[in-house]
């Protein structure tokens, strides 16, 4: 979706500057990219995924999920990495 409204072209300003990206159709599952809301008056990307290069690591995948039984939008699923599988450290709980 290329289109942007003047709402969501500052919300893009804002957040790049603050050093944040879209992570929506830049991920193995979700390129080129899908639409995230679809309805009888047309399609568009609303539903905006945005991480910045510190939590980047953590991230495996990011999808949009073609599933649309409650609403006209898709679900935008995140899948992070847990490579040393520690959920919590147990040192740490007072």
């Amino acid at each position: 979706d290329s289109t942007v409204n003047p709402q969501g072209k500052i919300l893009v300003e804002i957040l790049e500057e603050l050093g944040f990206f879209i992570l929506n159709g830049r991920t193995v599952t979700d390129f080129p990219g899908q639409f995230s809301f679809i309805n009888k008056n047309g399609k568009s990307t609303p539903d905006l995924v945005w991480t910045n290069l510190n939590c980047l690591t953590l991230i495996n995948d990011m999808e949009i999920k073609n599933v649309s039984e409650l609403s006209d939008h898709f679900p935008c699923v995140l899948t992070l990495n847990n490579n040393n599988n520690k959920i919590y450290d147990t040192n740490n709980i007072n």
